[in-house]
């Protein structure tokens, strides 16, 4: 018993560390930004060129999609899971050796070394939605929430790593000589470690997200066997007649599918809570925190990934089936994330700027956001996946469909931000 508890403790060990290793490497830049955005050109409007190139390269998952759906048969998924971590590796070494180095392009200078290694990492990333989440069909379902615990974690161990590092901060220091004469002296504390640190140590935890998917994929710690017999066990024991047994060995069963218009509404949620995840809080969080203070904007985005893997924890205790209870609870999510716009427009006037509550409202609003658009998603694909056709259906459109919602919102938010210039004045 002890063996078999050790080995199923390892076991989700490894689903988290491979789940942490699909967006780690976006992560991990983002919650750098406060520090970046004082050292390279686009300054504040930074988050919002990042936003844009994470959409760009979503013609890489669009891609796999068309491949799969024509070539399903030739596709090794473990290899090209695998084959993605690896670049997500390189991209994020790429991006501690050359972040700084900055390009032209017309007259303006912009962060050409950030850009590209970030859109090298972008690939995989936006590209696991597809080909992570599909994989984890294989497994019984409670490692799927696992895996979104570990997407959580993506955000987690960089916050952590973060507010470890700090911001740098800087102190103005009084002092009187003999004759009354006051000196003002200005002193600039630098962060723990650079940013080079930073993200040498982010390219070490991609390392460990792939040790971890080949020992769960190609070694007997994964147990995949194990898992798909135990759910195989699992849904023929919630038959209730013997004349029905039959029914147990499809992939689901007729009474777990869903109706085509309650799977496309969740569908259509998805593709809103992929807007405001992806695109619109990244893009408005930095105009919004900025007027308050650099510490504001720290907090609030480190603060409010640190609240992505606990709201997916809280799956194992609430968990939610009703397509009208999604649909609440996206609207109670849209509330804080409004309330974020609402600081993004009022930049220049920002709400309460002369009070603590001001910052606070900002922070609870963005750990808030950040917290439930995770608990949304991480409840919302297990009924995706037990209400399609099949389980890998069923997580493959939910991954994309998130993406589309991103794609759309992430464009939306380039408009506003750096056309018409709605943000920040």
């Amino acid at each position: 018993m002890n063996s078999i508890n050790f080995t199923t403790v390892i076991r989700h060990i490894l689903v988290v560390a491979f789940g942490a290793g699909s967006w780690i490497g976006i992560n991990a830049v983002w919650v750098e930004l406060p520090l970046l955005v004082n050292e390279l050109p686009e300054k504040w409007d930074l988050p919002s060129y990042m936003v844009v190139l994470v959409q760009i390269t979503c013609i890489a998952p669009l891609l796999y999609g068309v491949v799969k759906h024509f070539y399903r048969d030739r596709l090794n998924q473990p290899v090209l899971i695998a084959a993605f971590l690896v670049l997500s590796a390189f991209g994020s070494l790429l991006c501690a050796l050359i972040w700084r180095k900055t390009t032209y392009i017309g007259n303006a200078e912009h962060s050409g070394g950030l850009f590209g290694a970030f859109a090298i990492i972008s690939i995989s990333s936006t590209t696991s939605d597809l080909l992570f989440m599909p994989y984890m069909s294989t497994f019984a379902p409670k490692y799927l929430t696992m895996f979104f615990v570990g997407m959580g974690v993506s955000a987690l161990l960089p916050s952590v790593i973060s507010l470890i590092q700090g911001v740098g901060i800087t102190r103005t220091t009084e002092q009187q000589l003999a004759n009354r004469t006051i000196i003002s002296t200005t002193e600039y504390i630098p962060p723990l470690f650079s940013v080079e640190v930073f993200l040498f140590l982010i390219f070490a935890l991609v390392i460990v997200s792939f040790t971890s998917f080949c020992l769960l994929h190609w070694t007997s710690l994964g147990g995949r066997s194990e898992m798909t017999n135990d759910m195989e066990r699992k849904y023929a024991s919630e038959e209730k007649s013997e004349d029905d047994a039959n029914i147990g060995e499809q992939t689901i069963s007729e009474a777990e599918k869903m109706s085509k218009s309650k799977f496309c509404i969740l569908l259509f949620l998805t593709t809103i809570v992929g807007a405001m995840q992806n695109s619109i809080m990244p893009t408005v969080l930095s105009y919004a925190a900025e007027p308050y203070s650099n510490l504001t904007y720290h907090l609030s985005n480190s603060l409010g990934i640190m609240a992505n893997p606990i709201f997916c924890l809280l799956q194992f205790f609430v968990q939610v089936k009703r397509t009208r209870t999604f649909a609440i609870l996206t609207f109670i999510t849209a509330i804080f994330v409004g309330y974020i716009i609402l600081l993004g427009l009022l930049n220049k006037n920002p709400l309460l700027n002369n009070s603590a509550i001001g910052p606070v409202l900002c922070i609870i609003s963005s750990v808030m956001s950040s917290g439930l658009l995770a608990y949304l998603r991480a409840t919302m694909a297990p009924v995706l996946r037990d209400g399609a056709k099949s389980h890998e259906n069923g997580l493959f459109w939910c991954g994309a469909f998130t993406q589309i919602g991103s794609f759309i919102g992430a464009i939306v938010m380039f408009l506003l931000s750096n056309v018409a210039r709605v943000f920040g004045g």
